[in-house]
């Protein structure tokens, strides 16, 4: 997991994936199982650092697209799983 973050009441979880342009494999495509699991786990952790899990959270992954001379890309993928 790459960003803990907060918006109002709502906790966030994103993990960022970036790709090169023309990548066969999309960023959100890339968080598998294996590895929602790992941000399930370091998410549940958090929480109980919190000492709550009364909090509204939510899992996300940011896409970056990336070309060479271009500006990146940004998708953020909501709710992602």
């Amino acid at each position: 997991m790459d960003i803990i973050a907060r918006n109002r009441k709502l906790l966030l979880f994103v993990e960022v994936k970036t790709r090169r342009a023309g990548s066969k494999i999309r960023g959100l495509d890339a968080v598998g199982k294996d590895k929602q699991a790992l941000i399930e786990r370091g998410a549940n952790s958090w929480l109980k650092r919190l000492g709550t899990r009364e909090m509204p959270w939510r899992f996300d992954v940011i896409e970056v697209n990336v070309e060479e001379g271009e500006k990146p890309r940004i998708n953020h993928v909501k709710d992602a799983f």
